[in-house]
């Protein structure tokens, strides 16, 4: 293994030929989506993490008990299980899409300043 690895060949510079950047997302943000409150509590009052629970209902589609705990075993080991649940297709944080992108560039171990040069 080198010493020092040089990833600058894998540096973003831009726009390439043939590419569109991503539309900004406007207008007002998509509704809440709609959650069964009885078994979000009933797995709450199991021990779930709230959060949890909430993606368990969201991303069975309110199927019920039965599925939205099967949800959490298959689950329980992610490491964002307990992360504040955000719904696909909105942005926790400014409406920009941009930053999103960003964000999960960090998640892969890039700093901040490196992963907003990975969508620029």
């Amino acid at each position: 293994m080198p010493d020092i690895l040089d990833l600058s060949a894998l540096r973003g510079s831009g726009t390439q030929p043939g590419e569109e950047p991503l539309p900004e997302i406007t207008g007002a943000p998509p509704p809440s989506p709609v959650l069964d409150q009885d078994v979000l509590k009933q797995l709450v009052d199991m021990g779930f993490p709230p959060e949890a629970c909430k993606k368990a209902v969201y991303f069975t589609d309110n199927k019920g008990l039965e599925p939205a705990t099967n949800w959490v075993m298959d689950h329980i080991g992610d490491s964002d299980f307990a992360d504040p649940f955000v719904p696909p297709g909105t942005d926790f944080k400014t409406g920009n899409y941009s930053d999103y992108v960003s964000l999960g560039w960090m998640y892969v171990c890039f700093c901040e300043s490196h992963s907003s040069q990975c969508i620029n």
